[in-house]
Order: C-alpha cells, then sequence, then structure tokens
C-alpha cells in the first residue's frame, strides 16, 4: 500500500468514526444525523477521488504524487484537458465540456468542425517535417481574403552611397529594378478522408488523435510542399553545378554560396536548404583517413550550420541525381505563404454514405494557401540552386 492510500485510508476512518459517534448518540438530533450523513458521504468521495487521481495522473504521463499534493504545472493540466477534449470529440462527435448559448451546426454532409487544439497539432507536424512551413523560415502572410494579389519587388542592391563635395547638388539614381510578384486566387486544398473505425477511436490506449494530424499533415506536406518547391525553383536560378555526376561535395556546397549575392547571404532567414538524403549524404562525406569532413555544429534552434549557415530540411527538394535541383541557397524571406485567415479546418464526418451503415469515422483537412517568390528576373536572385552534373 502506497503512503497515499494509507493516507487516504486514514481519513476515511476518521470521518467514519465521527459519524458513527454521531449515529449511536442516543440523544443525536435531527441536525446531528445530518452531518454524520455528510462525513460518511465525504468518506465515500474520498476513495472516489483518489482513483480519479490515479487516472489523470496515468494519462498526464506523472506519478500521482504530483496530483495528490496539487504539484502539476498549468502548461501540464492545460494539455491534459486539451487532450481529453479532444478524444472526447473524435470519438463521440462533441467535446466533453459546453459552452452556454453556444451550438455546432451540422453540415449537409453530416460532418462537424473539430475543435481547434486538432488544428494546432497538425500544424506543428508540418512546421517539424517541411521548412517551408516554419514561419521562422519564409515569410507568412495572412491575408483575409482569397483573390488575386499584387506584391511589389524592389532590389536596390547595386547601388552604393557616394560623397559629394559641399555645395554640390547630388545625382539622382533611379532604384534599378522594381518588379511585382503576381499572387493568382488562392485555391482550396484537401487532405482527402482518413477513415477509422467508430470502436477503434473509442478503445485506444494511445494518443490517435496525433496519428490523424501527423497523417493530414504529411498528407498538405507531399502535396502543397511539393508544389511550393516547384515554385520555388522555377522563380530563382542556378548558382552553380556539382563538379562530379551524381554525387555533391563541400566544394559544391562552397561554389553555391559564391554564386549568391552577399546582400543576401546574411541575412536572418538565409538557410541552406535540401531533403534529407543529400543532408546524411554530406554527413556521410569522408577524407582520405576516413574521418567525416563534416563534424557539425548547431545554431540556438538545434539546426546543422554549414560554412556558417543553417540548414533546414525540406522533404520536396529531389535527391542527387543528374540534372536534378538538389539544394538551395539564400534569402528565405523572400519566400511568401499566403494563407486565408481562418481557413484551416479539419472536418469529421460520421453520417455520410459508406461511413454511418459501416460504423466508421472519417477526418479531412481543409487549408486555402498559395506561394510565390519575391524574386525578379532583372536582378540577381536572392536564392540559388545548385545543379547536379
Amino acid at each position: 500500500m502506497t503512503n497515499e492510500e494509507i493516507l487516504l485510508q486514514s481519513q476515511r476512518d476518521s470521518l467514519l468514526r465521527e459519524a458513527r459517534a454521531l449515529t449511536d448518540n442516543p440523544a443525536a438530533t435531527k441536525q446531528d444525523l445530518k452531518k454524520a450523513d455528510v462525513l460518511i458521504a465525504q468518506a465515500s468521495s474520498l476513495k472516489s477521488l483518489y482513483e480519479r487521481q490515479l487516472r489523470v495522473a496515468a494519462a498526464m504521463g506523472v506519478p500521482v504524487e504530483q496530483i495528490t499534493k496539487g504539484i502539476v504545472t498549468e502548461e501540464q493540466r492545460e494539455e491534459f484537458q486539451n487532450n481529453f477534449n479532444l478524444r472526447s470529440y473524435l470519438a463521440r462527435g462533441k467535446e466533453a465540456r459546453t459552452y452556454a448559448g453556444m451550438s455546432i451546426a451540422t453540415d449537409s454532409n453530416g460532418g462537424y468542425f473539430v475543435p481547434a487544439t486538432f488544428y494546432s497539432k497538425v500544424t506543428a507536424a508540418l512546421k517539424l517535417a517541411d521548412g517551408l512551413w516554419n514561419d521562422d523560415v519564409i515569410t507568412l502572410y495572412e491575408d483575409t481574403h482569397g483573390n488575386a494579389l499584387t506584391c511589389p519587388v524592389i532590389d536596390d542592391t547595386t547601388i552604393n552611397a557616394v560623397q559629394v563635395a559641399e555645395n554640390a547638388t547630388s545625382a539622382e539614381t533611379e532604384i534599378p529594378v522594381i518588379d511585382r510578384l503576381l499572387l493568382p486566387k488562392i485555391p482550396t486544398w484537401r487532405s482527402q478522408k482518413l477513415s477509422t473505425s467508430l470502436e477503434l477511436l473509442q478503445d485506444a490506449g494511445f494518443p490517435l488523435e496525433d496519428l490523424i494530424a501527423n497523417s493530414i499533415a504529411g498528407r498538405f506536406q507531399r502535396g502543397i510542399g511539393a508544389a511550393n518547391v516547384s515554385t520555388l525553383l522555377s522563380s530563382i536560378t542556378s548558382g552553380a553545378t556539382s563538379t562530379t555526376a551524381n554525387l555533391v561535395t563541400f566544394d559544391d556546397t562552397i561554389q553555391l554560396m559564391k554564386s549568391l549575392d552577399p546582400a543576401y547571404l546574411n541575412q536572418p532567414k538565409t538557410f541552406y536548404a535540401m531533403n534529407f538524403n543529400t543532408l546524411a549524404a554530406l554527413l556521410l562525406l569522408k577524407d582520405s583517413a576516413g574521418h567525416p569532413i563534416w563534424n557539425p555544429q548547431t545554431d540556438a534552434n538545434g539546426r546543422f550550420l554549414l560554412h556558417g549557415v543553417p540548414v533546414i530540411v525540406m522533404p520536396s527538394l529531389a535527391n542527387v541525381a543528374t540534372g536534378n535541383k538538389a539544394i538551395v541557397l539564400g534569402d528565405f524571406s523572400r519566400c511568401l505563404r499566403r494563407v486565408v485567415k481562418d481557413s484551416f479546418k479539419i472536418q469529421r464526418y460520421s453520417q455520410t454514405p459508406s461511413l454511418a451503415e459501416n460504423g466508421l469515422i472519417a477526418f479531412e483537412g481543409f487549408v486555402r494557401t498559395s506561394f510565390g517568390v519575391l524574386a525578379s528576373t532583372s536582378s540577381s536572385s536572392p536564392l540559388k540552386y545548385l545543379t547536379i552534373s
């Protein structure tokens, strides 16, 4: 028996003894008997409370002592409550908590939009999977509409300041490049439906919502991420070509760096980008003695540093193979990911044909987003790629 159980038993015995003393007293009044009933109820509730604390501790992954002594952090408590509400919603189609004065409407297909805690899981998974989804890497523009949008592009990297003699007139030099990026109407991307059985949702002993969120994030990344990378590569220029067929070396990465305008090389959002296979290939390069050539340090965010520049992973970039564009280097703040505000939704279906009669639940993600690069063909590209020979 644990210390908590011993303490619980002692408290229950004390309450029951006090109640028994009241009921055994021949001169007990009605108020005394009511008090005895309250004491018995308190003794009974202590056991239920401890059993509930055991379940909460198991769900939160903390010792029960932290629950009984009230030393669980607010973040732990909030995360547990959000997960509990989300699991309740996934299994039953409604949250465990209620909202006075609010209602949830059903669309013609029997769908419900799931709580916002689900969206955050999908977004977090996307940021971990693909650098182009990370706001710390690219520029995120949340718009209130999805109509076409024109963004100005200015390049003034070739004009220098000059000394002017006293009382002399300054020469007029126009900005060399004023261009525009036209973003078309934002499309809607769908993850397509993911189906699971009602029994699995109700009985799963593991966080099934994490698996669903990761699956939706993976579908978005593979679909939208591939489209974004295609747009990126078509908007920038080649900086270097590898010296060896089907191989990338450190000399190649330096040549790529050398091709980039220094104005874009030292920006807060300057990165090398490559997929994981390319990153692994660089890590596996050995010198003549068989020692790794690259023993990378990391920045404050845990990203590997290549020639002092952080490396981000972009799964949709091609592997190292002849003709592929395998590595990108440059100022990724010039990459603009446009999203219609509040367009990111996860919908739950339970009454649609082929679902209800088979005891299935389906989930589908929706988001309106587009991508563009603030670059001009009339000036030096802010990002450049390495072509494999």
